[in-house]
């Protein structure tokens, strides 16, 4: 009797395949061959049959997932199967998300600017020009003439690089301090209320030292409504406001530190300084003084 042969079937096989975990630089969809070589900090993963990607818990990083591996964070939304092979996909470390996370603090929520913050305990905000947590956004700086002159009819200490400045070459300057592809422009603290502490930055005025005297450049903006204030409740304020500070310098690409105003410490638009782990005062490097009255 003739020995009968089985049709074969992927099905048959259930040995699963390992799970590939190569590294490579950020690009956007596309094969690997083809990618030109871009600025290092990209992670990301080649993709199985099913596509299952994941961030990180700390939100700077990318894994992709094999069948029946545990995943390390949340799903990507939109991408439950791949389509046209292996696909690549970048993740920008400094979005709101990620620096929630990197901080290890749960975002609770946004409010549109000079909306008050629904929660009155200790905490971190993040002032950014996207409502989604995980958006991204492009676009130069809109600096309005109508608070540069208020500025410096409010300041007549003012100075740039040592002079006092025409009100163009004061918003040249404002401008020159913009990254324009990272959708937060402000990290803040708040040690007692959030909705107090948030409250007292709408509240000040320019050229005022209280009673919130960080973040004055902000309020430069020509159009604060497109601006959100996503915040998350947390006990050690200092600590996760530094993590996100480091994480947001440490997630630029070269060439965005290569744009900075002050590249040795890139930080976001409206932070001029911050203490670091050593408990060091340092500051951005912009040129300008006597923005705020004296203590």
């Amino acid at each position: 009797m003739p020995t009968s042969v089985k049709a074969y079937s992927p099905r048959m096989n259930t040995t699963p395949a390992p799970v590939q975990r190569t590294a490579y630089r950020r690009t956007k969809t596309g094969t690997a061959a083809d990618r030109p070589p871009v600025p290092r900090g990209w992670r990301g993963s080649k993709t199985s049959d099913v596509c299952r990607r994941r961030r990180s818990q700390h939100g700077h990083r990318l894994h992709f997932e094999g069948a029946g591996q545990e995943n390390c964070g949340t799903r990507f939304e939109g991408h439950d199967q791949c389509k046209g092979g292996p696909r690549y996909r970048a993740i920008v470390a400094s979005t709101v998300d990620a620096l929630f996370a990197a901080a290890g603090v749960q975002r609770l929520g946004a409010v549109q600017w000079r909306t008050a913050v629904p929660n009155v305990h200790p905490g971190v905000y993040v002032v950014a020009r996207v409502r989604d947590p995980a958006g991204q956004v492009s676009g130069d700086a809109k600096i309005a003439p109508s608070a540069i002159k208020q500025l410096l009819e409010t300041r007549k200490e003012l100075t740039l690089d040592g002079q006092r400045p025409s009100p163009e070459a004061l918003s040249d300057r404002l401008k020159s301090m913009w990254l324009s592809d990272e959708p937060v422009i402000y990290v803040g603290l708040a040690g007692t209320s959030l909705r107090n502490r948030v409250s007292q930055f709408y509240r000040t005025r320019l050229g005022a030292r209280s009673p919130h005297a960080g973040g004055w450049p902000l309020k430069c903006i020509s159009d604060l409504s497109t601006v959100w204030v996503h915040f998350g409740q947390c006990t050690e304020v200092k600590a996760a406001e530094l993590s996100m500070l480091e994480t947001f310098m440490s997630a630029l690409t070269p060439k965005a530190r290569e744009n900075a105003l002050d590249p040795h410490l890139p930080l976001p638009f409206a932070n001029l300084e911050f203490r670091d782990s050593a408990k060091r005062r340092r500051v951005k490097r912009h040129g300008i003084s006597g923005a705020k009255a004296a203590r």
